[in-house]
Parts: structure tokens; C-alpha cells; sequence
């Protein structure tokens, strides 16, 4: 009796380009983000308005090395989204993946747009 010494080959489902450019994009512009906040930290006020929507006036200040929270907020979710579509991309239809890669997407995004407006406003 012979055993076969190969393991039996499981088909994996590869990611189509159309959800792998959203998810380099997400990671690029979190990488972009960070650029950014080292660049700008030096030069940034000792107290930036991070919570900015607020209601309080006095409550929404903090120390300048917080910015680095929403370029951190940023990257984590992209390698997490990265890691559950790559998971999803084997069980559910390739609609259900991409609406998610898009809403992961527009999360980072959003994001970009509220650090580039606490830049805008500190300046």
C-alpha cells in the first residue's frame, strides 16, 4: 500500500484586480497619512483640535502626537479589511466582497479628509 505524500489541493479563489486596487489604494493613503502627520507634527500647534465637532469649546483639545491616532485608525483598518476580504473572497459572492472592499475604502478615505481638514484649521 502506498501513501500519497502530497496533501489533497484545496482551490482558493483569487482576488479579482478590481478589489485588490481599492484595498492598495486604502493602504497607500494610510501610509500617505502618516507621511503626512510626521511631516506636520514638528510644526503643529502644542494642543490641535482632534474632536473639532464637539459641543464643548475647552473638552475637544489635545496634545499634538494625537494626530497620529486617525493615521493609526487609518492603517489598522486597512490590513484588517485586507485580511477579511481575502477570507470573505471564498464564501460569499463577488458583489458582497466588493461592496465591502468600496465601504472600507470610503472609511479611509473619510479619514484622509478629516486629517486634511485638522491640518487646514491648525495651520
Amino acid at each position: 500500500m502506498q501513501l500519497d505524500s502530497q496533501p489533497p489541493k484545496v482551490k482558493v479563489k483569487k482576488l479579482p484586480h478590481s478589489l485588490g486596487y481599492p484595498l492598495l489604494i486604502s493602504v497607500f493613503l494610510s501610509l500617505l497619512m502618516f507621511l503626512i502627520s510626521l511631516v506636520y507634527l514638528p510644526t503643529a500647534q502644542p494642543e490641535l483640535p482632534l474632536f473639532y465637532t464637539l459641543d464643548e469649546t475647552t473638552g475637544p483639545l489635545v496634545k499634538k502626537w494625537y494626530i497620529l491616532i486617525i493615521p493609526s485608525i487609518a492603517l489598522l483598518t486597512s490590513l484588517i479589511n485586507i485580511f477579511i476580504v481575502t477570507k470573505l473572497n471564498q464564501k460569499f459572492s463577488d458583489l458582497m466582497v466588493k461592496l465591502y472592499t468600496m465601504a472600507s475604502l470610503m472609511i479611509v478615505i473619510i479619514l484622509t479628509l478629516a486629517l486634511i481638514r485638522i491640518i487646514y484649521v491648525t495651520r
